[in-house]
């Protein structure tokens, strides 16, 4: 059995890993956007507002702290976070204890508007919202965990330091646990 070379780690990610996942990001948003679009326009906004609030709030409580702070990272945000927030400490996100229930917030990005959408549903059926429903269920967590699983966590430096996910999800996160 050949032993595989251990993946290329990343000092900046390439701009193609960052649109990736940045157009990912966006797409999950405007899906889930146009799911709830029929209970009224301040649903809309109250969703897009919930998602921007998160994103903020990871920048501001992650990203300092983080190898890639000022560095061009996997989702983009070092970069940001640099202009935003004074520098952290890579080896305080090392320290980090990260459970499912810190992740909640994140899922509901997704599942908030599944749930809407399957109401929806229930009420009048509909294509239009079940094939919405489909890829925004693709797009949040199949096409979510392959990005982290391939393209990003693989590459990261912060892993080699440590990382409060990979420590939640196991040796490499996207690994197959055999």
């Amino acid at each position: 059995m050949a032993v595989e070379d251990e993946p290329e780690v990343y000092e900046d990610y390439p701009l193609s890993t960052v649109v990736v996942a940045v157009v990912l990001t966006l797409s999950i948003y405007g899906v889930g956007a146009y799911i709830v679009a029929p209970l009224g326009t301040a649903v809309v906004a109250m969703y897009l507002l919930y998602c921007t609030t998160l994103k903020l709030s990871m920048l501001r409580k992650a990203c300092p702290d983080c190898w890639y702070y000022g560095r061009r990272c996997g989702f983009g945000k070092g970069l940001l976070a640099a202009r935003l927030f004074p520098k952290g400490d890579p080896q305080r996100m090392a320290e980090r204890e990260v459970t499912i229930k810190d992740l909640v917030p994140d899922f509901l990005v997704t599942l908030g508007p599944l749930l809407v959408g399957a109401i929806l549903l229930y009420m009048a059926f509909s294509w239009r919202v079940m094939g919405l429903l489909l890829l925004l269920a693709v797009l949040g967590f199949p096409c979510t965990g392959m990005l982290r699983g391939t393209m990003v966590c693989p590459h990261c430096k912060q892993r080699e330091i440590g990382c409060p996910a990979q420590k939640l999800f196991g040796e490499t996160a996207g690994d197959d646990a055999d």
